[in-house]
């Protein structure tokens, strides 16, 4: 609990897990957990941009958003709600890191 590589100071650079099996010696078991958290995010963000495009096609079929939104191509998927979803997704982390 005393490691000063855990930062105390704000800085989180550093996750205890990935700490405790550099200490152990297991450097392959902290890259393995690196992975799974950027698994785990990358999933998450998957998630989050189905569902937003799914909400935002049918806002747009009920009339409640633009008509471009509920346009589907030839294999059912809501194209143009994807590519304004990750638009604003991106458009939110960028601005976040400049907050």
């Amino acid at each position: 609990s005393n490691d000063p590589r855990l930062g105390d100071g704000g800085d989180t650079t550093t996750a205890s897990f990935t700490l405790i099996f550099e200490i152990a010696g297991i450097e392959v078991a902290s890259h393995l957990v690196n992975v799974v958290i950027l698994l785990s995010v990358l999933s998450a963000a998957n998630s989050a941009l189905y569902t937003t495009s799914r909400t935002l096609l049918g806002l747009a079929r009920d009339g409640n958003a633009p008509a471009f939104l509920g346009r589907v191509n030839r294999f059912g998927s809501p194209f143009w709600a994807v590519i304004f979803s990750s638009l604003i997704g991106f458009c939110c982390v960028f601005v976040s890191i400049y907050r």
